[in-house]
């Protein structure tokens, strides 16, 4: 029997072919709110499950069986995999927005890949650069066979990641002598047939079809070129290297030694920070890079869809959310990404904060996942000591120390995190602090806030029936920041002071500040739980069901057992989760 595959993915037959949320304020929604909606028992601590203390049981996985999704590139992936064909970076283009699963980038949506005319219009950009380039490397006029065979089946095989066909030479060499009898120059014909390679569907997708021929209830192994891909994407957001390459001849997906050399030397690489960097700063919403810091498509995030969530944010002085709809839309001031007045100067310096803190964190130090909330540590330049008020460092980026006394803590009290989300009015910025806590840290789900949540006062939100019940999850967490202002400086005048947190996780209890929230938040088992599941959804663009049972057990058990990220990223690069191509029976098709 040969490879399964998607039902909606086309089979090739040879040759080459084209192919919100914030708070709820309903009364439909409020049950929902006021519930034990994070799992385990009624909330007397009780509980005689052993791995839960506190009373505490986690939440049972998707009970659904897994499907892995077919997914297209990300805007990353397609310039990482371009310049990786053609050995140089490839010109400013504008790409598809990337889908999301509410919390991550995603292009695994069922709906497919948008508006084909983008990638179209990509790829006559992009082939028309290097045409300019390989024209030069061949006598295309005199042998364009031997031509193809020695410049375009090698960047082909690069594109397609090693899924090229038989019949490719045969299908660019036709097109290029079609091309050439309507008249086309040389370099036109050239043009043509590298835009033909981008935009098929070996490229454009991950398409993946198992290793075996044969099927079981609950998928098929992948092959070692398909896992090799898997696993570049995951670990350096690009296709596989050389010496990636050659261990996938050598038999990577049958031996784990060779795949465990080859998951710590990817993690090595300067890709894997990026990686790893991308994944945190999602998780906690901030951005990964400051506005207007990089020209690259990924730099700016989803900010925005309306002009009148910029001008709540910014406001009079925002005019504009550009890309309004897209996934990298952000708000405007006088054609510029707004920024907060009083951090305008601030922004990247925030930014490489978190950044380098995390790096230390999950790389450099091999510390538990507890430290990323717990260190009396960071790297702050001058502008940020004057900022957070303590002594300026002796060394711009170096560790360091807060001294005592001072309300920083761990990466909830960096000023990345509290302006991300809480660049608003005062009592606003409650909601978005404990909403992000809420479901980043302990996996809470909130329905859809009405237009006008953010307009509506304290007293309505914490009395009035269709609005209590989630604000009484997420205000008292985002309470517990409020001793910092919308832009993560310690506030002059008094916080509000101590809050009680009930959200029916071992975190509930009476606290005084973020910092003291921040040290149980680390020793919680709900979010290490959760952090697994953020984590499969990142690695693998779809939720944890019960199938992966045993591979998020051991991903979590890397985390409990003090163990860091790093070591829970290795891991799970060879578990049984990640291996496995999963397709339900009813979506395989033969040939």
């Amino acid at each position: 029997m040969p490879p399964i595959e998607h039902v909606r993915s086309p089979r090739r037959r040879g040759g080459l072919r084209t192919v919100a949320t914030f708070v709820a304020l309903s009364l439909a929604f409020a049950a929902a709110c006021s519930g034990n909606i994070l799992g385990g028992d009624d909330g007397d601590g009780d509980s005689d499950d052993p791995q839960t203390p506190g009373g505490w049981t986690p939440p049972p996985l998707e009970a659904e069986a897994p499907r892995s999704p077919m997914g297209r590139l990300t805007q990353g992936q397609y310039l990482a995999a371009v310049a990786v064909a053609f050995g140089s970076p490839p010109p400013r283009v504008v790409l598809p927005s990337d889908g999301s699963d509410g919390v991550f980038a995603s292009n695994a949506a069922a709906e497919g890949i948008g508006d084909f005319n983008g990638y179209v219009s990509a790829a006559e950009t992009v082939a028309a650069h290097y045409a300019s380039e390989l024209l030069g490397a061949c006598d295309w006029a005199a042998t364009p066979g031997a031509c193809v065979d020695t410049v375009l089946l090698p960047i082909a095989s690069s594109l397609f990641r090693g899924r090229d066909d038989a019949g490719d030479a045969a299908a660019l060499s036709g097109l290029m002598a079609a091309v050439r009898g309507d008249g086309a120059t040389a370099q036109q014909a050239l043009a043509s047939a590298l835009a033909l390679l981008l935009l098929d569907e070996r490229f454009l997708f991950v398409l993946e079809y198992g290793g075996t021929d044969e099927v079981a209830d609950d998928g098929v192994l992948l092959g070692a070129r398909e896992l090799a891909v898997r696993l570049s994407f995951l670990l350096a957001n690009s296709p596989p290297d050389a010496q990636l390459r050659v261990a996938i001849d050598d038999g990577l997906a049958a031996d784990a030694d060779l795949l465990a050399a080859e998951v710590d030397r990817l993690l090595d690489q300067p890709g894997a920070r990026d990686q790893l960097w991308r994944f945190v700063s999602t998780w906690l919403g901030i951005p990964a890079e400051a506005p207007g810091e990089s020209a690259g498509p990924e730099t700016l995030g989803d900010e925005c869809d309306l002009t009148a969530e910029c001008v709540a944010k910014y406001g009079d002085r925002a005019d504009d959310c550009v890309n309004s709809g897209s996934s990298q839309s952000w708000c405007g001031c006088g054609g510029e990404p707004c920024r907060p007045p009083s951090a305008a100067d601030l922004g990247a310096s925030m930014i490489e904060e978190t950044r380098r803190f995390v790096e230390y964190v999950v790389f450099d130090s091999g510390a538990p996942l507890s430290e990323l909330f717990t260190a009396n540590y960071s790297f702050i330049d001058a502008a940020l000591a004057e900022h957070y008020g303590v002594p300026a460092p002796e060394t711009d980026w170096e560790r360091y120390e807060f001294p005592p006394g001072v309300a920083r803590r761990g990466i909830l009290t960096h000023a990345s995190f509290l302006t991300a989300n809480g660049a608003h009015e005062r009592d606003v910025s409650w909601i978005f602090r404990g909403k992000i806590v809420y479901e980043r840290l302990f996996c809470g789900e909130l329905p859809p806030p009405p237009p006008d949540a953010t307009e509506q006062d304290v007293e309505l939100r914490e009395e009035a029936a269709e609005c209590m019940g989630c604000h009484a999850l997420i205000d008292p967490m985002g309470r517990l920041f409020d001793g910092y202002d919308e832009f993560g400086a310690v506030r002059a005048d008094e916080a509000v002071g101590d809050s009680r947190v009930e959200v029916g996780s071992d975190v509930d209890g009476e606290y005084p500040d973020a910092v003291s929230f921040a040290v149980t938040v680390a020793n919680s088992e709900a979010m290490v739980d959760c952090f697994t599941k953020m984590w499969f959804r990142f690695a693998l663009s779809r939720r944890a069901s019960v199938a992966d049972q045993l591979s998020f057990d051991v991903a979590g058990d890397h985390l409990r057992s003090h163990g860091s990220v790093r070591d829970m990223v290795a891991g799970f690069a060879g578990s049984a989760s990640f291996r496995t191509l999963y397709v339900p029976a009813e979506d395989r098709v033969c040939e």
